[in-house]
């Protein structure tokens, strides 16, 4: 097992307790129905039911807890029926009209890719934590940045008229210690062969979290000034409040907020806000007539977010990141479509958006695409990812 598979696996125990703990014992979480159960219990609303994905299996709290202990996987290894395209089906409600989701599970990478006629098209994804390969599980192994990279190279291929924007939610980093503080060389090997290998990606826009911070001493700093890192509310060197994708009236800006969340290390040279304060950058923006529409990047700062989009009309999309693992069907908060980014990226997100003259959402398709064994690795960067294996099991080491 990798560092990776112990975090996803240690996350998914994490979840489990929280449901022991909130919910009724034993008893709760197998009765509970799976995950929007535990939330329920925890007084939360369940996600918003506005568009249906057929055969989209989502476990039960005991097929939760049989498949956190022996797999140790992040999500639960039941494969959906052997369907390439997961369409939408039923009513739409019209308060989320022309709101449109799509789960994409088998079929060679070019039945994959969509070519509808879009205006922009968003990749997203994040949390991989350091690690550049897949989820380590047992059955279908998910993630990796070479699949992430060859179907995009794909989809652009096939798209040759909408702007493309690559973007990351945050936490592509991991802290570089371990318990009690301790410094753990391994982490910071993966942190900084993970920030080499984004240099070669051609990512437009990473969201920096405060735990992303906590692996920049691994990187070197020359290479993080490569990196198109983003923040409205965390300052620092080499971090800008905001990235510009395509040109004139279909000028679009992406930027992004992020949770002030406590972490082991200290970030020196770094102000962290909270993620509220990200709205003076998005004020700016929204005043620019440059800007045709704001595509908000948010890690574990969801109220922040609501709030924003409220203030913000300008707002488009928000993509969501806080170790989401099944998927949720898009909807609208203000004009802002809402989507949330799979962990660790083992469903890479795409969200392909049309424009009406005003600059307003008309419609949006939120497809979530399976980075299974099917889809073939970029060479170049599985070619990175194997020397970064090498480099992070030599300082693993005794």
């Amino acid at each position: 097992m990798n560092l990776s598979d112990f975090a996803g696996c240690f996350g998914q125990l994490l979840r489990i307790a929280e449901a022991w703990r909130v919910g009724r014992g034993f008893m709760g979480l197998i009765a509970g129905g799976g995950e929007a159960g535990i939330l329920n219990r925890q007084g939360a609303k369940p996600p918003r039911k506005k568009v249906h994905f057929l055969a989209a299996w989502r476990p039960g709290g005991l097929s939760l807890i049989l498949a956190a202990l022996p797999a140790c996987a992040p999500v639960a290894t039941v494969r959906p029926a052997p369907t390439a395209f997961v369409p939408v089906s039923g009513p739409i409600p019209a308060a989320d009209a022309g709101l449109f989701g799509e789960l994409v599970t088998d079929g060679p990478l070019a039945s994959r890719v969509s070519t509808s006629p879009v205006d922009l098209v968003v990749y997203y994804g994040g949390e991989q934590r350091g690690s550049m390969e897949t989820c380590g599980c047992p059955h279908r192994p998910r993630g990796s940045l070479g699949r992430l990279q060859s179907y995009v190279a794909a989809s652009e291929a096939a798209n040759p008229g909408p702007t493309h924007a690559l973007v990351n939610a945050g936490e592509w980093l991991t802290d570089a210690v371990g318990f009690q503080n301790m410094p753990m060389p391994q982490l910071a090997v993966m942190d900084r062969t993970l920030a080499h290998a984004f240099a070669a990606m051609g990512w437009d826009a990473l969201n920096v979290t405060p735990r992303d911070l906590s692996g920049f001493p691994g990187v070197d700093p020359a290479e993080l000034g490569y990196l198109p890192m983003v923040s409205a509310n965390i300052r620092g060197p080499s971090i800008a409040p905001y990235r510009r994708v395509g040109n004139g009236e279909n000028g679009w800006v992406i930027t992004g907020i992020a949770a002030n969340d406590p972490t082991p290390a200290d970030h020196p040279g770094y102000d962290v806000q909270a993620p509220e304060a990200g709205l003076a950058v998005l004020q700016h923006l929204a005043a620019d007539p440059g800007v045709g529409g704001i595509v908000l990047l948010e890690y574990n700062a969801s109220d922040a977010a609501k709030m924003l989009a409220k203030k913000v009309p300008k707002i488009v999309a928000i993509i969501d990141a806080a170790d989401h693992n099944q998927d949720d069907e898009p909807f609208y908060v203000n004009h802002a479509v809402w989507v949330r980014s799979y962990v660790q990226t083992m469903r890479l997100g795409e969200l392909r958006l049309t424009f009406k003259p005003d600059g307003s959402v008309a419609s949006a398709l939120d497809r979530h695409i399976d980075m299974d064994p099917e889809v073939p690795d970029d060479p170049a960067i599985s070619a990175l990812a194997i020397a970064a294996r090498r480099a992070i099991d030599a300082a693993s080491a005794p």
